[in-house]
């Protein structure tokens, strides 16, 4: 998996200010934050595409941009996994929020 360069900031940053803030590259608390900003990309920088209408096979419309429920529910399951395993990384985030 490739690290897209904020996950790499949020990973450099918090080890460079706390030397013992310590998030690996391979490990799932990464994984799980590159998934919730890829998520969020989707969500947030969904792009319109021109279509010829014309020549259009609505019996199999894909649209790469496009959002379903299911990727919102994605993005807020990323959301949360996120948060939890920041957590387990930094006991003193506080998350009692997130159950609300």
């Amino acid at each position: 998996m490739r690290l897209g360069e904020t996950v790499v900031k949020w990973i450099k940053i918090p080890h460079e200010i706390n030397g013992n803030f310590a998030l690996t590259t391979g490990s799932a608390e990464v994984r799980n934050l590159q998934k919730l900003f890829d998520d969020r990309n989707k969500l947030a920088h969904h792009k319109a595409s021109i279509q010829n209408i014309a020549s259009l096979d609505c019996s199999n419309i894909q649209d790469p941009n496009s959002i379903t429920l299911s990727d919102a529910q994605n993005a807020n399951q990323s959301l949360v996994t996120s948060i939890e395993a920041l957590k387990r990384v930094d006991q003193s985030i506080d998350i009692t929020w997130l159950s609300s």
